[in-house]
């Protein structure tokens, strides 16, 4: 019976936030509940200062700066207090919460549901231009947030390229034989190197340095192969299949979890009945209903997220399709462009030199998103 309430109540949660509504959870800078209402309301205090977090990323292009910016200012996260009369919230800015409210479309008058965005019943605080500039600056930053890339040489792998014995980064460098000057116009060549060999010299690490050119077309070369290569395009869906069910299966023991957590509180809620009304009873309770709605609206995300999971079908043709358009557009693009499509593109690229091996990682949903990307530099 208690699985049939919590089924009914994570459905309900759904449908509300398919209307734009907003189920929950914790407060968010910039908003009030208004529950007379049942919708969020702007904190004209606050929400200046979310306006302010979008204005300082868009002018600096770094998380860091932009969290150093708003504690220099003496803002913090949303403070509130809880049911059970519990100071919440006010913590100075990371990288991390400040790159949450970046990215939180609440700020622009919707609502999520999974990878659903709906039309929200409230207002927005910022503009939905200010938010998609801001998107695209993350997105630019290689999902980490982290500061605009400086890549005057076009080095595809920047930023991408590991060493795999030490975990360190590989660095591009340039190189002019001793002797010959690049402005006399002779050759410059280029290479990866391990930082911790630059830094603690030869020997501090295995891997040799790798010349940028060879790496380059091989890993380039290897993006075409998962387009043209029948075996290697369908070891590519096995391995998002094998991500999905890893993640459908994480998912499902959460829900059990969580069911087994609204057990446990509505036992302690019941073991309460006859315990009067007193602070103590009353803060304990408080806190019961706290935990019981955040459960429940976890248990609405994982709902959508399973759904989500549960309809993704990645094609075989579309992944090639989109593989081709991408081998299509490259050689239209310039260094530079073409480094950033890459970002867009690989997560990762390993090289082991005591194996003799590369790792490559792509990342989620990349082809498509690559598509588009290039298409449009390229345009």
């Amino acid at each position: 019976e208690r699985e049939i309430i919590s089924e009914r109540t994570r459905d309900k949660i759904v449908a509300a936030r398919r209307k734009g509504l907003w189920t929950g959870g914790r407060p968010l800078l910039g908003f009030h509940y208004d529950k007379s209402a049942g919708r969020l309301t702007i904190d004209q205090n606050e929400a200046t200062r979310v306006r302010e977090a979008f204005a300082l990323y868009e002018s600096t292009r770094s998380l860091q700066a932009t969290a150093r910016a708003l504690n220099a200012k003496g803002w913090t996260t949303k403070a509130w207090t809880s049911k059970a009369g519990a100071a919440m919230g006010g913590r100075p800015f990371t990288k991390t919460n400040t790159y949450a409210l970046l990215t939180n479309v609440l700020y622009i008058g919707k609502v999520r549901c999974g990878t659903e965005v709906h039309e929200g019943q409230h207002e927005a605080i910022v503009d939905p231009a200010a938010f998609e500039r801001v998107r695209a600056l993350l997105r630019d930053a290689g999902r980490t947030g982290g500061t605009h890339i400086s890549n005057k040489h076009g080095a595809l792998l920047k930023t991408l390229l590991v060493c795999g014995p030490c975990g360190r980064a590989m660095t591009h460098v340039m190189v002019t034989p001793q002797g010959k000057r690049k402005s006399a116009g002779r050759a410059t060549h280029r290479y990866y190197r391990c930082q911790s060999d630059l830094k603690r010299g030869r020997g501090a690490c295995p891997s040799r340095s790798l010349p940028a050119k060879a790496i380059e077309d091989f890993v380039v070369g290897r993006v075409r192969e998962i387009g043209k290569d029948p075996d290697v395009l369908a070891a590519t869906l096995d391995a998002v299949r094998q991500r999905d069910e890893a993640a459908l299966a994480a998912l499902k023991a959460e829900r059990a979890a969580l069911g087994q957590d609204l057990a446990g509180i509505a036992k302690e809620a019941g073991s309460l009945a006859g315990a009067g009304d007193g602070p103590r009873v009353a803060a304990v309770r408080a806190d019961l209903e706290d935990r019981r709605l955040a459960a429940e609206s976890r248990l609405a995300d994982i709902a959508c997220d399973e759904r989500d999971l549960a309809e993704r079908h990645v094609a075989r043709a579309d992944l090639r399709a989109a593989l081709h358009r991408f081998d299509d557009v490259w050689a239209e693009l310039s260094p530079a462009e073409q480094a950033r499509a890459l970002r867009l593109l690989v997560a990762r690229v390993e090289f082991d030199a005591a194996k003799g091996s590369m790792a490559i990682t792509f990342h989620e949903g990349a082809p498509a998103a690559l598509t588009s990307t290039t298409a449009q530099e390229a345009a």
